[in-house]
């Protein structure tokens, strides 16, 4: 681009940004160039060169550029054509008009709309209205001008500008060249693609090949030519050549054949008689005979055989009757005399019955008119009763191992000794306000040190199995709720116990499996100490002659975790006392007592009572000292036991293992290891959402299992919990797949979802309603919408307790 320094070329700031779809800046270069020279007021002239500018690290640029609306400019109004080379992307090609503008212009304002679509070729707009009459300027320079224009002979360079072409005729002429040149194209691209050969290619092929349907291409065709070999002539009729003919011998071949076939004739009718002759039975006659003849051997053709049966002709009623006394039997006085009588008489020895069926009758008995049988057995030993005239309507039969069972009422006049175990009544069970009640006394104070040194002068009483120094004594304490007490290792562990008597029986430093457990021991003391592993998550609860102190556990507080710790509890007075702890997350490393205080065991009471099963019994985040928190413990006091087991195991149910194992898999260990006297299986929530059939088939097995194994064991079963008032259905059906199965087993079963508690025989006992419903979820489960709450635990062991107190007999 040249120009002269008189005046400024007017300039437009020209801007844009290329970026990616994925905003990711775009790099290259955009050209920007002008279609041919044009004039400037001043005589400035804007060569055809292009301006071209790199883009930046963000995609953009910036340029100046001349205005193509700029006054007084010739040609007017002419656009820049707009080249993009960026890196990835196609070229880009397409016009634009820049107007002059004190503001920068942005490209996307005035490129085409689309210009992949297509080809686009920018236009001046309309013309604006005529502005107000110029200066006239210099009147010289305008005749100059003048003369110019009128001047047809020698204008820069050019000899006649008369020949010159108008920027419009030039353009109608380029237009009226292109469209002969584009109707020219499509007249001879018509032609050629009607053409039958345009290129010759079919007659050179016609010249250089045959066509498919050429007659020599198949086989099926007739030969031609001379014949060879043994024909002579040509095909298709050859002959047969004389020289061949006279090579055969049809008479010498003929005799030749004739007699090899003679010879091996006679060799084989020679073979045919000598087979013949030497067969056993050539014929068959000997085999015929044999079927209709009796061989001269046969006995019956003798006199000395054995007669035909004909005993009946000698019985008492026949035609040839025969009498024999007893003494003409061998023994059969003494064999008659030893057999009993059809009345009366006296059996001595073992009467043994063998049938095939165990339902088989081995005996009955009636009495004279009576149309039913009073007493019945049967080949298995069970045994029924009846009236006579009715049907029978009592029984007893073997259950199981070591087990008799009645399906109806059994009476005892007199005292009924049960050694093995007995069925609680419900006039054994305690009142259920007062065994709830809160401890009536004198509140205790109650104070946590850190510190391994007790009150001067107190005598440690060990767990049993830590190792004793200066005074120490093996305390006499009760273990509750749980067994398989280990002492730990290393220190401070080696001198406290926990127990590992739940899945998967581990101890670990200062953990255990087992972390919910009761301590019970007598003393007359006032105050004793208790030494204790300080764990951030651990809770208690003390309570005083079998009342609690406080409702629910309590936080243990203490300093440092894994650090010893001593509870120091002052009851008011030195009374003889019975102290419980129930635990939970608490290593126990004994008590201390004033030298002239003493220390005993405790006896559990009510049997034990054991719950296996999930979350909703090992307790969750959302009620207070996890499993010693829950319904279990509470339950077990309105049942009237102390020795509280929960054995149950978050996440884990009949098929789903969670973090654990399935019941089926932890029952033996778990359960039956321990012989709990009162049994409640509580799960199925984890499996809802399962195989029925496999549910069904887990719970039948695990029931056999129990049954089998704990014959004197209460079981109840409780069935698929809904922490809602709308159950879906996968929890119906699964709630209905427990029920069936421990009808099957014989076992009781309690339905949350509508408070039913069927009996052993799966027979309706009680409806007392839905445990969970819509009214009472928000005061009763927790932030999940799932576990219990504290309040959700209470009630829940009213709720269990009230149907099991339904099942139990009075």
């Amino acid at each position: 681009m040249t120009s002269t320094p008189e005046e400024p070329i007017p300039l437009t700031r020209l801007t844009g940004r290329f970026v990616a779809p994925d905003g990711t800046a775009l790099s290259g270069t955009i050209s920007f160039a002008p279609p041919s020279e044009v004039t400037l007021p001043g005589s400035n002239i804007i060569t055809s060169s292009a301006a071209t500018v790199t883009l930046d690290s963000t995609g953009s640029f910036a340029v100046d550029l001349i205005p193509t609306d700029t006054a007084g400019m010739a040609p007017y109004g002419w656009p820049y054509t707009v080249t993009e080379k960026l890196k990835g992307q196609p070229r880009r090609e397409y016009t634009i008009l820049l107007p002059a503008s004190p503001d920068p212009v942005d490209l996307a304002d005035i490129a085409p709309v689309s210009p992949y679509a297509g080809n686009y070729r920018a236009v001046a707009g309309p013309v604006g209205p005529k502005g107000d009459k110029g200066d006239p300027g210099d009147s010289a320079a305008v005749d100059e001008l003048h003369a110019h224009e009128a001047d047809s002979t020698d204008v820069h360079g050019i000899a006649d500008t008369s020949v010159l072409e108008t920027q419009g005729g030039a353009q109608t002429k380029a237009d009226s060249a292109q469209a002969a040149a584009e109707a020219d194209a499509t007249s001879k691209v018509t032609a050629h693609s009607q053409a039958a050969d345009p290129h010759g290619d079919r007659a050179d092929a016609a010249s250089k090949y045959t066509p498919l349907s050429d007659a020599r291409l198949t086989d099926a065709r007739a030969p031609n030519g001379p014949a060879g070999g043994a024909l002579t002539g040509t095909y298709p009729n050859p002959g047969l050549a004389d020289a061949t003919v006279a090579a055969f011998d049809p008479a010498g071949a003929a005799s030749s054949a004739q007699t090899s076939a003679e010879a091996a004739a006679a060799t084989d009718a020679s073979n045919k008689i000598s087979a013949h002759s030497a067969a056993t039975d050539p014929h068959g006659d000997r085999a015929d005979a044999a079927s209709k003849y009796a061989p001269l051997s046969d006995a019956r053709l003798s006199d000395a055989r054995t007669p035909t049966a004909h005993a009946t002709s000698h019985g008492q009623a026949g035609s040839d009757p025969v009498a024999v006394a007893q003494s003409q039997v061998t023994g059969l006085a003494p064999a008659l005399a030893a057999l009993l009588p059809l009345s009366g008489g006296t059996m001595t020895g073992a009467l043994n019955t063998t049938l095939t069926q165990t339902t088989s009758v081995t005996q009955a008995s009636l009495v004279s008119a009576d149309t039913f049988d009073r007493y019945r057995r049967y080949a298995d030993g069970k045994q029924e009763w009846g009236p006579g005239n009715a049907a029978r309507d009592t029984n007893l039969y073997r259950d199981g191992v070591d087990s008799l069972r009645t399906d109806d009422s059994l009476a005892v006049s007199g005292t009924l000794r049960t050694p093995g175990g007995m069925t609680w009544r419900r006039r054994n069970l305690p009142d259920p306000t007062v065994v709830d009640s809160l401890y009536s006394g004198a509140a205790p104070t109650i104070s946590v040190v850190q510190t391994t040194t007790p009150t001067s002068g107190y005598v440690k009483f060990a767990p049993a199995g830590v190792t004793l120094s200066g005074t120490d004594v093996t305390g006499a304490f009760t273990y509750l709720g749980a067994g398989n007490f280990q002492v730990g290792t290393g220190t401070p562990d080696n001198t406290y116990v926990l127990p590992t008597s739940r899945y998967p029986a581990t101890r670990g430093n200062l953990t255990s499996s087992q972390a919910v457990w009761s301590l019970e021991f007598g003393t007359d003391a006032q105050i004793f100490q208790l030494r204790f592993n300080y764990q951030t998550a651990g809770a208690f609860r003390l309570s005083i002659d079998g009342r609690k102190v406080t409702d629910s556990l309590q936080p243990i507080s203490g300093t440092t975790a894994g650090s010893t710790h001593l509870m120091t509890v002052d009851l008011g007075s030195a009374a003889p006392r019975v102290i419980r702890f129930d635990f939970y997350t608490v290593p126990f490393g004994g008590v201390y007592l004033p030298p002239a205080a003493t220390v005993w065991s405790t006896v559990p009471n009510g049997g034990r009572f054991m719950v296996f099963g999930d979350s909703l019994s090992d307790g969750s985040t959302y009620n207070i000292g996890g499993g010693g928190g829950t319904w279990v413990h509470r339950a077990a006091r309105f049942l009237g036991s102390n020795d509280v087991w929960d054995e149950a195991r978050g996440g884990t149910g009949y098929i789903t293992a969670g973090s654990y194992a399935i019941l089926g898999d932890r029952v033996n260990a778990d359960v039956i290891a321990w012989s709990p006297s009162r049994l409640v299986i509580w799960a199925g929530y984890n499996d809802n959402t399962g195989s029925q059939s496999s549910i069904a088939a887990a719970a039948a097995s695990l029931y056999s299992t129990i049954k089998t194994s704990l014959p004197q064991t209460e079981v109840y079963v409780i069935g698929c919990w809904s922490p809602t008032g709308s159950p879906a259905a996968s929890i119906v059906n699964t709630d209905s797949t427990l029920r069936t199965a421990a009808m099957g087993a014989g076992f009781p079963f309690i339905s949350p979802l509508t408070g039913a508690a069927y009996d052993s025989a799966g027979t309706l006992v009680a409806t007392h309603g839905a445990w969970i419903t819509s009214a009472n979820a928000t005061a009763y489960i927790g932030g999940d919408g799932v576990h219990p709450n504290d309040a959700g635990h209470v009630y829940l062991a009213r709720r269990i307790t009230t149907s099991i107190r339904q099942l139990m007999p009075a």
